[in-house]
């Protein structure tokens, strides 16, 4: 009986020496997965990620702000019935990653938002493998680039007025003389 009780105890211990470290490696994998949820969600480029079956199965928040499609209404549906008409070019990029495995390089693409705004993307995919190699799927990483062409308006027309100037310049002085 002195033996069976010591073996019982050691076990008991065992048992809830495991425990601890179950609900440990729990926490981590929480903590973890909080984590990395946290930072794509707060993100300011748009993200998504295309299962091998074409479903999307992420779509960040910044995504819904620069598209102008909620989250609830794309996440969980194949992308082509997802994004819609306006999205065409930007679904077109995720379809040649997805089925003929082509990662883009940084792409610029026109899309039109539900409330009629067209908006200028900068647009990467990469393909999503497993440790085999095979593909489960694609991203897509994209930025609202409508900043960086009204900065580059400006500059053109900075230019502009700065050649109209000089025209104007030497044409008094033409006329001066």
């Amino acid at each position: 009986l002195f033996i069976v009780g010591v073996i019982g105890g050691y076990l008991g211990r065992r048992i809830r020496e495991g425990r601890r470290a179950l609900d440990q490696a729990r926490a981590e994998l929480n903590r973890a997965l909080f984590d990395t949820e946290s930072i794509v969600e707060n993100m300011s480029s748009g993200l998504v990620t295309v299962d091998a079956e074409g479903v999307v199965r992420h779509w960040n928040r910044a995504a819904g702000e620069i598209s102008g499609h909620a989250a609830a209404a794309v996440r969980g549906f194949v992308y082509g019935q997802a994004f819609g008409p306006g999205l065409r070019d930007f679904t077109e990029r995720l379809r040649q990653a997805l089925e003929h495995g082509q990662e883009g390089s940084r792409v610029e693409i026109e899309i039109a938002t539900p409330d009629g705004r067209e908006v200028p993307l900068g647009m990467s995919t990469s393909l999503l493998r497993d440790p085999d190699g095979k593909r489960r799927g694609v991203i897509g990483l994209f930025q609202d680039l409508s900043e960086v062409r009204a900065l580059e308006e400006r500059i053109r027309r900075r230019e502009t007025l700065a050649a109209i100037g000089e025209l104007a310049a030497g044409i008094a002085h033409e006329i001066r003389n």
